[in-house]
């Protein structure tokens, strides 16, 4: 019997190196309320072994209204947007909602997934899906279970959050390889790739709602990219985007009007970085100070010996003594 190969492991495997955050608010800055998305991405590109930052974004319209923000395998993204663009049918007369764009890019992700399945677990055995599908009885039933979970193992390492605004309102959705869709709309905010974790906890942390008025919403997602950046492989570039429902537009040290607004958030970051850091070793101190003052008080009273035994905290001997 011929062996399944393992394809977790080896040149197969692309780890999510990257990161992608997007959420969305509502702005109120003349009494009426609308609806728009912001997004936030880093530069580093991986395909296949190959890792590098080049002066290229990863941030990329499927319609007017419509971004797509990658995560993974560049190769696998490349040849997905390339043949879902033309299935949107996008014209100046058509434009397909957000949850269309994200259903059409969940579909072509699922569709390379199965081509690359096919080719690396089947072919080797001279089969096809169709062939596996048809004929299972025909096979041992440890080789069907082989076959099987390498199938259900198999992964493209590739996924994406698509997210805009259509007459339905602003949306969020994130794909997986697998080609599910999850809809972050109430949520508010969603973030893919090894950076996620830090990314979406900024968020949490700051207690973010989809009320946020823009200006705000866009240091947020900015501070939360930056603290992602303490994850391997999330490059120090920074594009952004924000959306409402006529159109995008793009965020880069490429546009001269945007290059500024980069670095007014940089600035801002790093001074509220430096402030955080400042009033944590303040408070540390004030911390320090005063359970010294505790332990020598302690002390005075006869509550807690000067030296301990070993394997003994201070602690246990001061309970010991106000029991005893």
């Amino acid at each position: 019997m011929e062996t399944i190969p393992d394809l977790r492991r080896g040149p197969f495997r692309d780890s999510l190196r990257r990161h992608a955050i997007c959420q969305w608010n509502e702005i109120n800055p003349s009494g009426l309320y609308v609806p728009m998305v912001v997004g936030v991405a880093d530069r580093m590109l991986t395909a296949s072994d190959i890792q590098y930052e080049p002066p290229q974004k990863k941030i990329r319209a499927l319609s007017k209204t419509a971004v797509v923000m990658i995560a993974g395998n560049a190769a696998v993204h490349s040849r997905v947007a390339t043949a879902v663009w033309p299935q949107l049918g996008v014209t100046t007369s058509n434009t397909p909602t957000i949850l269309d764009a994200a259903e059409a890019y969940a579909q072509g992700l699922s569709e390379y997934r199965k081509r690359e399945a096919e080719q690396l677990i089947l072919k080797p055995l001279g089969l096809t899906f169709d062939d596996f599908n048809a004929h299972q009885n025909d096979l041992a039933p440890q080789t069907v279970d082989q076959i099987n979970g390498a199938l259900r193992r198999f992964r493209i390492e590739a996924e994406a959050i698509v997210a805009g605004v259509d007459g339905l309102g602003p949306h969020i959705y994130v794909i997986r390889d697998t080609g599910t869709v999850d809809c972050h709309d109430f949520v508010g905010f969603a973030a893919i790739g090894i950076g996620a974790s830090h990314a979406a906890s900024q968020f949490m942390s700051a207690k973010y709602s989809r009320d946020w008025d823009f200006p705000r919403t866009l240091f947020l997602a900015f501070s939360a990219k930056k603290r992602a950046e303490v994850a391997p492989g999330v490059g120090a570039d920074t594009d952004m985007f924000h959306a409402d429902k006529d159109e995008h537009r793009i965020i880069s040290s490429e546009i001269p009007q945007s290059l500024e607004l980069l670095k007014k958030l940089a600035a801002s970051y790093t001074e509220a970085v430096d402030k955080t850091r400042v009033a944590t070793k303040a408070a540390e101190s004030e911390v320090v100070k005063y359970v010294k003052e505790l332990v020598e008080k302690a002390k005075q009273q006869g509550t807690i010996p000067t030296h301990s035994p070993p394997g003994v905290s201070a602690r246990t001997e001061s309970i010991r003594g106000s029991t005893s």
